[in-house]
């Protein structure tokens, strides 16, 4: 990329939902960071097998790298995306200017919730 070219945009077409959790004396609860009925669009794509060994991360296809617009996320929140459930690793904000973020994250088994709830904004 050259001086006079901003950032390459990705097409977001993919359908994403990021939640995190919160622990409560009755169980689990779900909580989504965006509204009810709503999505995230995300550009998805599949780890190379250098950037798995880079990341010392499994050959099995379960670590993805997301691409959002951007939003404050942490390492506690997990994405649903074709319906399996990936707890996300740290944000890359390698390039700060950037309307985007970055994150990698890894394949884990659902856990089961007492409620779910929804940002309201």
């Amino acid at each position: 990329m050259n001086q006079t070219q901003g950032p390459r945009t990705r097409i977001k077409d993919k359908k994403i939902r990021i939640f995190y959790e919160m622990d409560q004396p009755e169980g689990s609860i779900k909580i989504y960071i965006h509204p009810a009925n709503t999505v995230i669009n995300a550009h998805v794509r599949q780890l190379t097998s250098t950037e798995q060994n880079a990341a010392d991360s499994t050959r099995d296809g379960s670590a993805l790298q997301f691409t959002i617009n951007k939003r404050e996320i942490k390492t506690d929140m997990f994405v649903e995306f074709r319906r399996k459930t990936y707890q996300m690793g740290p944000p890359d904000n390698f390039e700060f200017y950037s309307g985007e973020v970055k994150f990698i994250a890894y394949e884990v088994s659902p856990k089961e919730h007492v409620s779910v709830e929804w940002s309201a904004w």
